[in-house]
């Protein structure tokens, strides 16, 4: 019985003082276009906080335009710790898979037939998350609408617009979402 009472007591301190370690992760982002200078977004979620910071660098990565960081509100992060848990981390380059069909020869040997998005102009995106010390990488480039990866992209917006407030990081933010828009 004590055993009984010792597991419902630990049951209920954890669901009432703190986040699982499941749900605690930094992520990195960097996004790469061809029209801007690249930027870092840099975000912690563990129990205690939620912290953002958007580095902006001039061309080739030199000199440093403007560094903006936040804390945020761990409802402003519930949507991206949802996502990732379902996300399937694809690695991609400047052709972005749009779909993928089976195709059969004459004897019957299979392969497999990628439909590709792509194009000279757009904006490269390269991810990592760190999460219960496993690293996960992501890459893509200019998302299709309704996708999964454009879907991370529009949560990604919505954490910086929470957060970030500084004039020069928000003018980058409205072109960056203007093109993925």
């Amino acid at each position: 019985m004590k055993l009984f009472f010792a597991i419902l007591l630990s049951t209920v301190c954890s669901f009432c003082f703190g986040q699982s370690k499941a749900d605690s992760y930094n992520i990195s982002i960097v996004f790469l276009p061809s029209f801007s200078s690249p930027s870092k977004l840099l975000i912690k979620n563990t129990a205690d906080s939620t912290f953002i910071d958007l580095t902006i660098q001039r061309k080739q990565g030199r000199n440093l335009i403007i560094s903006d960081a936040a804390f945020v509100k761990k409802e402003d992060l519930a949507p991206l710790t949802d996502f990732l848990k379902a996300y399937d981390f694809p690695i991609k380059g400047k052709a972005d898979t749009m779909a993928v069909h089976k195709g059969s020869f004459f004897k019957g040997d299979t392969t497999t037939i990628y439909e590709l998005y792509t194009g000279a102009d757009g904006v490269n995106v390269y991810g990592l998350l760190d999460q219960n010390d496993a690293i996960r990488k992501f890459a893509f480039w200019t998302p299709q609408k309704g996708s999964d990866n454009h879907k991370l992209v529009d949560i990604l917006f919505a954490i910086m617009d929470s957060g970030l407030k500084k004039r020069e990081s928000r003018t980058y933010i409205k072109a960056l979402k203007a093109y993925f828009n």
